[in-house]
């Protein structure tokens, strides 16, 4: 359910004046022809949204899902969360959606897919959208977070939700009707400013690389801690899909399946994450830490796995700046398909 803020009250009169005058344009609008305004956009209320950093305060939520039950048989999809916001633009702003989802026992199906779009637009033509998939079990709830920062480039109104989308990877052959997907309590969409101190690499608009076994990703997405803010706190989200068939994997920007058959496995794939650290004063200095090391298993029938990591510390006086690197290594004989359109790493630092 989208939600609206106001900004009427604690603007300065200048402010005012302006949100008249606007008033004034809308109503001559209303009372034009209906061919005179059928090609005119319809304007994001700027007198109903939330001023992120500035006015209201500096964030934003909603709490209010659109629907709480999905049909998987239909292919159900739509909004589930949204809230309309002005902003200036260079400011940085936080996206974080959550969806709680869970198949019920009674469902034919032995597991169900979820898929979640997190997305932004502003009036000026700012994009930046997230998705990530899970297969979901048969009587299990699995919490889905799509989010990233947005930057605007244009000063003006925006526009930001969370979407979900629902599918039978593998229907059974009856029973259909009973396979839905439902949204637990919980679920938001929360929307907030950023300060200068955090920075993340997300790049959704290129192809998704395939990892496969003796071949690593030893840097998919890198972001710089300067020396002056040596304590950190480390985040990424990562976005997988393990090559047990063709489908899941096909790349919108690439155009193909990412999965070749030749290279499709009916078993588990293994994938080593790795978030690396390495400060580049030279000597010891440079030698390379392991702030996070974990080995993850994509199951087989599940086929997806999207999930977040979050890490502290402090770089070692004297050493210079660091950069931090996240990596993947496939341990098993399916490979693995890191998608960019859910896979980033994002930094805050502090002195």
């Amino acid at each position: 359910m989208a939600q609206r803020y106001g900004l009427r009250r604690g603007l300065s009169r200048v402010a005012q004046s302006q949100l008249a005058a606007l008033a004034t344009i809308l109503v001559l609008l209303a009372s034009m022809p209906a061919d005179a305004t059928a090609a005119t956009r319809e304007p994001m209320p700027s007198s109903e949204a939330v001023s992120v950093g500035r006015g209201l305060g500096p964030s934003a939520v909603d709490t209010t899902p659109s629907r709480s039950e999905w049909s998987a048989a239909r292919a159900g999809r739509g909004t589930v969360y949204q809230v309309t916001f002005w902003a200036p633009a260079g400011v940085k702003i936080l996206v974080e959606g959550l969806l709680p989802l869970t198949v019920p026992a009674s469902a034919a199906d032995g597991h169900l897919a979820g898929i979640a779009v997190a997305r932004c637009r502003g009036d000026g033509g700012d994009r930046r959208t997230m998705t990530i998939a899970r297969n979901i079990r048969r009587g299990q709830t699995v919490r889905l977070r799509p989010g990233f920062l947005y930057t605007p480039t244009i000063t003006g109104d925006h526009r930001c939700e969370v979407a979900l989308r629902t599918g039978r990877p593998r229907p059974a052959r009856y029973g259909g009707a009973s396979n839905t997907v439902r949204l637990a309590p919980g679920g938001q969409l929360r929307v907030s400013r950023a300060d200068d101190a955090v920075s993340e690499s997300f790049r959704p608009g290129r192809p998704s690389p395939l990892v496969r076994r003796g071949r690593p990703l030893p840097t998919f997405a890198a972001v710089r801690i300067p020396s002056t803010m040596p304590r950190f706190q480390i985040a990424f989200a990562t976005y997988l899909t393990s090559c047990t068939s063709r489908s899941g994997s096909y790349d919108t920007i690439s155009g193909r399946y990412t999965c070749p058959q030749r290279l499709v496995r009916r078993s588990d794939s293994r994938v080593r994450v790795r978030v690396l650290l390495a400060q580049l004063g030279g000597g010891t200095c440079g030698r390379r830490v392991a702030l996070v090391d974990q080995v993850v298993r994509v199951d087989k029938h599940l086929h997806h796995l999207p999930f977040w990591r979050g890490v502290s510390g402090e770089l070692r006086p004297d050493c210079g700046d660091a950069v931090a690197r996240l990596s993947f290594t496939t341990l098993s004989a399916t490979p693995v398909v890191v998608h960019r359109s859910g896979t980033l790493l994002r930094v805050r630092v502090r002195p």
